[in-house]
C-alpha cells in the first residue's frame, strides 16, 4: 500500500472525529449550534413535543367545579321559593288588575311585595347557615333587584305589548330572571361575613387564667 498523499493526509488532520482535535471549521459549526439552533446540525436529535392544550375532560371537571361551587341543592331551593313568591304576588297582582290597575302598574307594585317576601324567605331557608349583615343583605337584595328592575319591566312590557297574557309573561319572566338572581344572591347580597370562632358557636370565650376559688385554694 502506498503512502497517502498529502492531500489525504491534510483531510485527516482536518477532521476532528478522526484527531479528536478542534479545527477552525468545527469551531464555526459548534458557533452556529447556538441555542436558537439547536438542531442545526444534529439531524438524529428528537423534536420537543408540543405541549398538549386543555383536553375536553379538563373542561368538564372545571364545569363540574364552578357548578360545585354555586351549591345546585341551594339553587332547588331558591327556585321553590321563588315558585310561592311567584303564586303569592300572582295573587296580588289579580287583586290589583281586578280593582281597576293596569298590567303594567300592577306588576311592578307586586314586584314590590315579592323582593321583600323573598328576601325574608331566602334568610331563612336558603342561606340560613351562613353569618350575615342582615341590614347590608337587605340593602344589597334591594340594590340588585333595582338593577334588574329595568330589564325586568321592560322584557314583561314587550311581552303584554306584543299581545301575550299578563300571567303567561309573568311566568316566562320570572324563569328567565332566576338565575340571574340566584347567582347575585349566591355571590353578593348573602354573601357571608367572617366571624371569630366564638360568636360563631355562641359560647362565650372562657379566659385561661384560674379561676377564683383555684386561686384561694393555690394560695392556701
Amino acid at each position: 500500500m502506498g503512502v497517502p498523499s498529502a492531500g489525504l493526509r491534510q483531510n485527516v488532520k482536518a477532521d476532528p472525529r478522526v484527531t479528536g482535535r478542534t479545527t477552525p471549521d468545527s469551531q464555526t459549526a459548534s458557533a452556529w449550534a447556538s441555542p436558537l439552533r439547536p438542531y442545526a446540525l444534529d439531524e438524529t436529535q428528537p423534536l420537543p413535543r408540543a405541549r398538549p392544550g386543555p383536553s375536553i375532560g379538563s373542561a368538564k371537571r372545571q364545569i363540574a367545579r364552578s357548578a360545585q361551587r354555586m351549591q345546585p341543592r341551594k339553587f332547588y331551593v331558591f327556585c321553590a321559593i321563588g315558585g310561592f313568591v311567584f303564586v303569592v304576588g300572582t295573587a296580588v297582582q289579580w287583586l290589583l288588575i281586578h280593582f281597576g290597575i293596569g298590567a303594567t302598574v300592577s306588576y311592578v307594585l307586586k314586584g314590590g311585595v315579592s323582593i321583600e317576601l323573598s328576601f325574608a324567605l331566602n334568610r331563612l331557608l336558603t342561606w340560613r347557615e351562613r353569618h350575615i349583615d342582615l341590614v347590608g343583605a337587605l340593602v344589597k337584595w334591594n340594590a340588585q333587584k333595582a338593577l334588574i328592575a329595568a330589564p325586568d319591566v321592560g322584557v314583561y312590557a314587550l311581552f303584554v305589548g306584543l299581545g301575550l297574557n299578563w300571567l303567561m309573561a309573568n311566568i316566562i319572566v320570572t324563569g328567565l330572571f332566576s338565575v340571574i338572581n340566584y347567582v347575585g344572591g349566591h355571590l353578593w347580597s348573602f354573601r357571608g361575613i367572617h366571624m371569630p370562632k366564638h360568636r360563631r358557636t355562641g359560647r362565650q370565650r372562657v379566659a385561661s387564667s384560674p379561676s377564683h376559688n383555684e386561686a384561694a385554694q393555690d394560695l392556701g
